[in-house]
């Protein structure tokens, strides 16, 4: 009996045991995490790492939020968050300190979007309860939370049409409509998923522009000392491809970036060096200097 439950226990101790990627992306533990047959996406950690958070689905578009922790004898084969059961394709997102999930329950395609909270207990997720009365729009597609408590969510809040990022200010707990992030951000095409960096001091999405270099790709912007973003820049080749890149997010630690890429009718879940944002944080900051 033991030996059977030991089969269900990935015993290495920092992201599975899988070694570091370098400046190429690399497949997030193939056959554990991003497995044939199944779309994988939007992974979040924890803040101190032992735990971690992706959707995955079938090809009927059957989405289930997976959880997986490190225990003492290792990490634990990732199962399906009790607490979403009942929402199973929603869009989510980890605070920071990995205490609050926010999700999005979409049961279908006409429904009115509302971002929803769970809190972190001792004796588990609490239930959900909503996040905010105030209008976010009706076509939420992504959230992300900074230390801060703001909110930032990309959607048609305005009906143009087209997707767009926007930014809620949180002030002692209450959330202040949204504003669209400007030109230097939103383009004429569509942004898709934001991560937000935790100080809010940069931004990564992913769109479709007539400069990607495949379907969609990756794009980061930084916030200037006066409160404007920079002219967001696609992250280049090395991240990007013929095929699509989207839903980055940056590991608490700041070494990796992750993202998915949909090759076919595949979609993994990738990672790679950091460096990338810090090479493109350089030259903003030397050609601001």
């Amino acid at each position: 009996m033991i030996k059977d439950y030991l089969n269900f226990l990935c015993i290495e101790s920092t992201y599975f045991g899988q070694k570091a990627p370098g400046k190429a992306p690399i497949i997030f533990c193939p056959n554990r995490i991003s497995i044939r047959g199944y779309q994988e996406y939007g992974i979040h950690f924890s803040s101190d790492g032992r735990e971690f958070f992706f959707t995955r689905s079938d090809h009927k578009n059957n989405a289930v939020l997976m959880h997986s922790k490190h225990t003492t004898y290792g990490w634990l084969l990732p199962d399906s968050l009790s607490i979403m059961k009942q929402n199973p394709r929603s869009k989510f997102c980890l605070s920071p300190d990995g205490n609050k999930l926010l999700f999005v329950p979409i049961k279908n395609k006409h429904d009115t979007l509302q971002v929803y909270s769970s809190e972190r207990k001792p004796s588990g997720w609490s239930q959900p309860i909503l996040l905010t009365n105030t209008d976010l729009g009706s076509s939420i597609i992504s959230i992300c939370l900074s230390n801060s408590g703001n909110l930032y969510f990309t959607g048609d809040y305005d009906e143009s049409g087209k997707k767009d990022i926007y930014f809620s200010e949180c002030i002692n707990g209450k959330y202040l409509p949204p504003r669209n992030m400007g030109e230097s951000v939103n383009s004429i095409y569509s942004e898709n998923n934001v991560f937000i960096a935790p100080d809010e001091s940069y931004l990564i999405f992913d769109s479709q522009r007539n400069n990607t270099d495949g379907e969609s790709d990756l794009y980061i912007s930084f916030r200037k000392p006066d409160g404007n973003w920079t002219k967001a820049e696609n992250l280049g080749e090395t991240i990007n491809s013929e095929f699509s890149e989207w839903l980055p997010y940056v590991t608490p630690d700041g070494k990796y970036l992750f993202f998915s890429r949909t090759v076919q009718e595949e979609t993994d879940i990738y990672w790679v060096s950091a460096d990338v944002i810090m090479r493109h944080k350089a030259r903003y900051h030397s050609q601001a200097g």
